[in-house]
């Protein structure tokens, strides 16, 4: 991938974060890590971070294992489409659970619903 490529990916990822509510926006700041570990343009993480960012431990919560499957989906090369595509096909069930059924539209109003009480607006039914 020439840097050209890297800084179009880079830059869609950011404003991917901006758009995106949590814990979407985890992924998009991993996954920016992960391209930059790839290529090496400016990361400065060592190899001993660089081990730590793909594992993933059911000791987690779910902020960092998304934070982790971003990294491992840039440092694999994946470009935002495929980035997308594994985010809401792959992540999004496999976050719910075992047992439990919610679909994507559902998984977004839980997700803005924390968000406004971070925020400490008041909660929308």
């Amino acid at each position: 991938m020439i840097q050209g490529e890297f800084k179009r990916r880079i830059k869609d990822a950011k404003t991917l974060a901006k758009l995106s509510e949590y814990p979407d926006t985890e992924y998009w700041l991993g996954y920016q890590d992960g391209l930059s570990r790839l290529f090496e343009y400016g990361s400065e993480a060592t190899d001993a971070e660089h081990e730590a960012s793909m594992l993933v431990s059911n000791d987690m919560d779910g902020t960092s294992k998304m934070r982790v499957f971003g990294y491992q989906t840039g440092f694999e090369g994946k470009g935002i489409g495929e980035a997308i595509t594994f985010l809401h096909v792959v992540m999004a069930p496999s976050m719910l659970g075992k047992g439990k059924k919610k679909n994507l539209s559902q998984i977004s109003l839980d997700a803005r619903k924390r968000n406004a009480q971070k925020a400490g607006r008041p909660r929308k039914s």
